[in-house]
């Protein structure tokens, strides 16, 4: 097996979390106010970005997957495990 090439599969994962962030829709000056967020990208893009990351963590966290919820329509199991990813860069390669 291969390894995986550290500062791709960073750039992978920044690119998720990126288009699956939560963001305030509110634009100043429009008059109008919003109390919720929402997702910075449509799902379709959020899919395609976390299918890259699954396959990355399969690699460089395999335990990840063990407790993951039938549903994560917030994509927010995904994003916390990412973010481990984040923050231990070596063990992949």
């Amino acid at each position: 097996m291969s390894k995986v090439d550290s500062a791709w599969a960073l750039n992978e994962i920044a690119n998720f979390m990126y288009a699956s962030d939560q963001i305030d829709p509110n634009r100043p000056g429009s008059g109008v106010v919003m109390f919720y967020t929402v997702q910075r990208e449509p799902d379709a893009v959020i899919a395609q970005h976390a299918h890259v990351v699954e396959q990355i963590l399969d690699r460089v966290l395999p335990k990840w997957r063990a407790d993951r919820p039938v549903e994560d329509e917030e994509w927010n199991y995904l994003r916390e495990w990412a973010s481990r990813a984040q923050s231990c860069p070596g063990e992949g390669g």
